[in-house]
């Protein structure tokens, strides 16, 4: 039982059984009263949580009056190389990097996360050409990196520009080129207000002021052996870069929770077939013809198929039909008539005959013959001729004449 005086305030929290009281002066009692847990727990847990880290920070950064003396001993002693020495150097391979340690039930993955930086430039005593090559950048990312107590991986060369030649410049030095090197440096923190970007940029300035950043790219070039006389006459003191805060993506690495494994299957697994698959068939497709055929296919053919339609009637229906019919017959009807139709029909007959009748008629008719004669006569008696003679005339004609005779034989 806990007894609690008035001017305690009593706290409990149910997740850890713990009951705290904080006095009002400030200070803090806790009274653990747990409840005992009907089965033991295990020890360690598969998967224990980590504890929450700090805010991280950028390392403090070196104090150059205990380590420039050693510094300078080793610059002085140092081989001085020649550019075409400098030119002529490579980088050495690296080792495989060593995998990132997990814990027990974690795995490590690489993810992309905002970090802040310094983007800025630094001016050094190597030309273009010596300040492109990828080991005198090894040497700058070092020695920056270590005049500002970061790893030499926070530091990277983005560029590298030729400085121009200003005549009352008595910085420059005499027969040595000059290159202004862009810099970008990560931090610590959260965006580019955070209090350790601000506090990089000051070390920063710092270090280019009191001569420690052009020290320890000199001691890292000595290491390398990539030491030229101009950049060991460089002057140490820099004044002081222009900095600008961004935010820039990159690749870090962070511990999650695996995932469950999959249960393994209750049934098993039916054995592999002998032949699983069919072989291909040794020619999937028909071979290619030798040439392709020039000629078109036979062309459409002008006659229907053979019985399209109905077949038609024997003889011609006595009155016209409203609808015409599916399709017209190529053969006229079966015969044609020898005389007219009782009443004509809107469309001709199927082919007129070409022969007249087989003789004309004794007198003219009223009504046309059944064929028209080859030529017609110009009218018509109106009576009969002269009383007929005892005998014929000569032959008759093929047709009428034009006129009646008058005299007689």
């Amino acid at each position: 039982m806990v007894q609690c005086s008035p001017i305690k305030v009593a706290a409990f929290t149910a997740a850890t059984g713990v009951l705290i009281f904080l006095s009002v002066w400030g200070a803090v009692e806790v009274h653990y009263e747990l409840n005992p847990s009907p089965s033991a727990t295990k020890k360690p847990t598969p998967a224990p949580t980590f504890s929450p880290t700090p805010l991280p920070t950028n390392p403090p950064m070196p104090d150059f009056a205990q380590t420039g003396p050693a510094l300078q001993v080793k610059i002085d002693a140092a081989v001085i190389v020649s550019s075409t020495d400098v030119l002529s150097k490579t980088v050495s391979p690296t080792a495989s990097p060593t995998p990132h340690p997990t814990e027990m039930g974690y795995e490590a993955v690489v993810e992309k996360q905002d970090v802040p930086a310094l983007n800025t430039a630094v001016s050094f005593a190597v030309s273009v050409a010596e300040g492109n090559l990828a080991a005198m950048k090894q040497v700058i990312e070092r020695g920056v990196a270590a005049s500002v107590g970061l790893q030499p991986n926070s530091v990277g060369v983005t560029g590298v520009q030729p400085v121009r030649r200003l005549g009352g410049d008595a910085r420059q030095l005499q027969g040595c080129s000059s290159s202004s090197v862009s810099l970008m440096i990560d931090s610590a923190g959260s965006g580019v207000d955070s209090p350790e970007l601000a506090k990089l940029a000051a070390n920063l300035n710092k270090a280019c002021i009191e001569g420690s950043l052009a020290t320890y790219v000199k001691a890292a070039a000595v290491e390398e052996g990539l030491l030229t006389q101009c950049l060991k006459e460089q002057a140490n003191a820099l004044p002081a870069p222009a900095v600008e805060k961004v935010v820039v993506q990159r690749d870090v690495v962070v511990q999650q929770r695996k995932s469950p494994a999959a249960a393994p299957s209750s049934t098993r697994t039916a054995a592999p077939t002998n032949a699983p698959t069919n072989a291909p068939t040794d020619a999937p497709t028909d071979a290619p013809t030798d040439a392709p055929t020039d000629a078109p296919t036979a062309p459409p053919t002008n006659a229907p198929t053979a019985a399209p339609t109905n077949a038609p009637t024997n003889a011609p229906t006595n009155a016209p039909t409203t609808a015409p019919t599916d399709a017209p017959t190529n053969a006229p009807t079966t015969a044609p008539t020898d005389a007219p139709t009782t009443a004509p029909t809107d469309a001709p007959t199927a082919a007129p005959t070409n022969a007249p009748t087989a003789a004309p008629t004794a007198a003219p008719t009223d009504a046309p013959t059944a064929a028209p004669t080859n030529a017609p006569t110009t009218a018509p008696t109106t009576a009969p001729t002269s009383p007929p003679t005892g005998f014929p005339t000569s032959p008759p004609t093929n047709y009428p004449t034009n006129y009646p005779t008058s005299a007689r034989l």
